[in-house]
């Protein structure tokens, strides 16, 4: 059968539309991507909560606080006995540090006595010994010999208390020193400290609570970001440092700029997506929202 005559037209003005234009059913390199993404600080949310057993003595923080390093969260139950043993450990090493040096001192002025003396003993035995001997007395001879002998045995006598000492000295200041060690270790455990500067996000749990009823979230919040997830399609179009804009009512009117900084390299088998991050230029007033959905428009 004849193909009519209409049909004839509208094949061969389809054909000269795809050979003289054929980039018009290519997709324009300039259009935005668009995405669904959740707003998070940028090194994400830290989550503390107390070990097995303890008990909340108090909470020393609250929602919205800033904290710096370092700073005490919670105090936990039983603080006040490891406070007195860190006092009693801190007592008992300065005890050893001011009772150790005077005994050193006497030791070390005993030795040198004892040096002294031998020196003294054997120099009038070595004298005597070099006369004539016409003038030797063996009496006195056998007197200067005991005495330098005697001289010799209190100079070992010295050396081996001074030694003594020292050795006696270091074992207590070393095990003084443990047993502090070990009492602040126990102290400082009873204090949960922020690992972080940053902002208290959530606090759950209250003096009194235990183990598994309490929570901290804190996070820093002066760099966020939204993680964006993009479709596999447009993947071939994004770059690093590509300008979004992130929208959502609660962000207020304006849209929050920002830029990709990372695009990941896992695309996901069900939602045929990847996760691209968009680090938002300033925090405000994102950090007030973390985890909202919002809508980002990411322009290659």
């Amino acid at each position: 059968m004849p193909v009519p005559f209409f049909r004839r037209c509208s094949a061969a003005l389809l054909i000269s539309l795809l050979l003289a234009c054929p980039a018009a059913l290519r997709a324009d390199p300039a259009r935005t991507i668009g995405a669904l993404g959740r707003i998070q600080p940028a090194d994400g949310v830290i989550e503390l909560g107390a070990s097995a057993g303890e008990t909340i003595d108090a909470v020393l923080v609250t929602a919205g606080a800033k904290v710096t390093a370092g700073q005490p969260l919670v105090r936990f139950a039983d603080r006040g006995f490891a406070e007195l043993e860190l006092r009693m450990a801190k007592n008992a090493l300065r005890e050893t540090e001011e009772t150790n040096p005077p005994t050193l001192r006497s030791r070390e002025l005993a030795l040198r006595q004892a040096t002294s003396n031998h020196a003294l003993a054997k120099e009038r035995l070595e004298r005597y010994t070099a006369l004539n001997e016409s003038a030797i007395s063996p009496p006195e001879l056998e007197q200067r010999k005991q005495q330098a002998e005697s001289a010799t045995n209190q100079l070992e006598e010295a050396k081996a208390a001074l030694t003594g000492t020292l050795s006696r000295t270091a074992n207590s200041l070393e095990r003084a020193t443990i047993q502090l060690t070990v009492a602040q270790k126990r102290f400082d455990a009873l204090t949960l400290p922020s690992p972080i500067a940053g902002t208290v996000l959530e606090v759950s749990g209250s003096s009194g609570a235990r183990a598994g009823a309490f929570n901290i979230k804190l996070a820093d919040t002066s760099r966020m970001v939204v993680l964006a997830e993009v479709f596999e399609g447009e993947l071939g179009r994004l770059r690093t440092g590509a300008r979004c804009e992130v929208k959502h009512d609660a962000l207020g009117e304006a849209a929050v700029t920002g830029r990709v900084t990372q695009i990941g390299r896992i695309v996901s088998g069900t939602g045929k997506v990847a996760q691209v991050w968009v680090e938002l230029d300033k925090p405000e007033p994102a950090d007030r929202f973390i985890g909202m959905e919002v809508n980002v428009t990411i322009k290659p």
